[in-house]
C-alpha cells in the first residue's frame, strides 16, 4: 500500500503543488508516508496508531500513554452523525518522531470523541493555540467521506455488483451517486416541510 500511496501523494503534489492539506487515517501512519509528506513540504494531518512512540521534550514516550495524561485545554463542540451534541477537549503540543529527530511536528489530542482519545500528528503551525480545534475539525470532515462510501457499500450493496470493465463500474457509481444525491435532496426538503 505504501508504494501506491506515495505515487498518489506525488501526483497530488504535481497537480496541486502545496495547496490544501492531506488528511489521512490510521492506515497511513507509517514512517514511509511521514517521510514522503515531510519531504514534499505539504500540510498534513495523520491520525496515529496507538502503539507509536514520540519524543516530547527529548523523552521517548508511547503516544497513547502521553495522550491520556492530559485532558485538553480547548473546547470543541459539534454534532455527531446522529445529530447528538458532542463535547470534546482538545490540546496541541510540539513533538518529534523517532525517525525524524530535529523536525518539529504538532500532536493534537482530542478527548471525548470516543472511548480513547483521537490522536493526530500534523506539521501545521500557527501562533494561535486554538488551531488545534481547526485541525480536529478538518480530520472529522474526513469522516463524512468515509460514511458516504460505507453507505454505498453496505446499504446499497455496491461491492456485490459484478461487471466486466472499469467503465461499467464508473457508470454504476455515477448512477448511484445521482440516486444518493436525489435522496438527500428529498430528505432535506422533507425536513423543511415537517
Amino acid at each position: 500500500m505504501s508504494t501506491e500511496t506515495i505515487i498518489a501523494l506525488r501526483n497530488l503534489k504535481k497537480v496541486f503543488d502545496d495547496k490544501g492539506t492531506r488528511v489521512l487515517d490510521r492506515g497511513y501512519d507509517s514512517n514511509t508516508i511521514f517521510e514522503e509528506l515531510i519531504k514534499s513540504k505539504v500540510n498534513f494531518i495523520v491520525r496515529c496508531k496507538q502503539n507509536r512512540d514520540i519524543y516530547y521534550k527529548d523523552k521517548k514516550i508511547n503516544i497513547l500513554s502521553f495522550a491520556n495524561k492530559g485532558k485538553g485545554k480547548y473546547v470543541l463542540n459539534f454534532k455527531n452523525k446522529c445529530g447528538k451534541e458532542a463535547y470534546c477537549k482538545v490540546s496541541i503540543l510540539s513533538i518529534e518522531l523517532p525517525n525524524f529527530r530535529g523536525i518539529k511536528l504538532n500532536l493534537v489530542v482530542c478527548h471525548g470523541f470516543g472511548m480513547k482519545p483521537l490522536i493526530l500528528i500534523t506539521n501545521i503551525t500557527n501562533d494561535d493555540k486554538k488551531i488545534c480545534t481547526s485541525i480536529t475539525k478538518a480530520y472529522l470532515l474526513r469522516w463524512r467521506i468515509e460514511e458516504y462510501y460505507r453507505l454505498k457499500k453496505e446499504h446499497f450493496g455496491f461491492e456485490d455488483i459484478r461487471v466486466r470493465s472499469l467503465r461499467s463500474i464508473r457508470n454504476l457509481s455515477t448512477i448511484l451517486n445521482m440516486a444518493l444525491g436525489f435522496l438527500a435532496f428529498l430528505g432535506e426538503n422533507w425536513l423543511k416541510v415537517n
